[in-house]
């Protein structure tokens, strides 16, 4: 939700200097992901098994706000701390 939330600012805000905090909170508790995700993957932890789904979606949603930089013509511009 907040990568989404962030593509949407981006583009909301392309024209202007901007400032975005985006503090994702994957792979901390609560250890939840989506039922697809999860099964993704199989391992003898349960609870390790969720973490790598929270990853997955934090990576796809890290993802999208980097094509959104690149796709508003401002990624060149535009400094990233992870």
């Amino acid at each position: 939700m907040l990568g989404w939330e962030a593509v949407s600012f981006i583009e909301r805000h392309k024209e202007d200097p901007f400032f975005l905090y985006l503090p994702f909170n994957a792979v901390h508790w609560p250890l939840q992901a989506p039922q697809d995700d999860i099964a993704c993957y199989n391992t003898d932890n349960p609870d390790r098994t969720i973490q790598l789904a929270m990853v997955k979606r934090m990576d796809i949603a890290i993802g999208a706000v980097m094509d959104a930089l690149e796709e508003t013509g401002v990624r060149d511009n535009t400094p990233g701390f992870f």
